[in-house]
């Protein structure tokens, strides 16, 4: 227990400028679990600018658990909206797994939609949103809002472009597959 202390005392005494420049570099999973070695590992939490729950993420955090919609929405918003410092987040990437019981009637959509307006109000410039499930879920208008968006890439969602949408003028990448553009009247 002593050895413990001593090993914590020393990563607590670390520079927050060092400890943020490791939390930056570490995989996600690994920069959650030491951000519980101390209190100011914990608070430089936020200050890590890219927040990707890819394939491999979602796996091994549900890796021994049963992966349901809920349980995924719980995890990505409390990842997003509870732990990341808005003008920080520069990437956002999310897998969205196929759930074989998620159909129209499912929250999910209203949690996707939150998502994007939360990040509507960050500085995010990068987003990568990957549907595997069979429905498509309705985007929020809020993505038209980013006004620093230079990386959409979105695949299994429906949209309708507001009225009023003159294009992402910063953006240099745009990757759009299993897409519905429904027509607006």
């Amino acid at each position: 227990m002593e050895k413990r202390q001593k090993l914590e005392n020393v990563i607590s005494l670390l520079p927050l400028v060092l400890i943020d420049e490791v939390m930056e570099r570490l995989p996600l999973l690994d920069a959650a679990y030491i951000s519980i070695l101390s209190h100011q590992w914990f608070s430089s939490w936020p200050s890590i600018r890219t927040l990707e729950l890819n394939r491999q993420f979602i796996m091994e955090v549900f890796r021994n658990r049963v992966l349901d919609a809920n349980g995924f929405s719980r995890l990505v918003s409390k990842l997003l909206l509870q732990y990341y410092d808005p003008g920080k987040l520069r990437r956002f990437q999310v897998y969205i797994p196929g759930f074989p019981a998620l159909d129209s009637q499912s929250h999910l959509d209203v949690d996707v939609d939150q998502w994007i307006s939360y990040l509507s109000r960050t500085g995010v410039s990068d987003i990568y949103i990957e549907n595997r499930n069979y429905f498509c879920y309705m985007l929020s208008h809020s993505l038209f809002s980013i006004k620093k968006l230079e990386k959409l890439s979105i695949r299994g969602f429906k949209m309708i472009t507001p009225e009023t949408f003159n294009g992402f003028e910063n953006l240099t990448l745009l990757d759009i597959i299993n897409f519905l553009w429904p027509i607006a009247h």
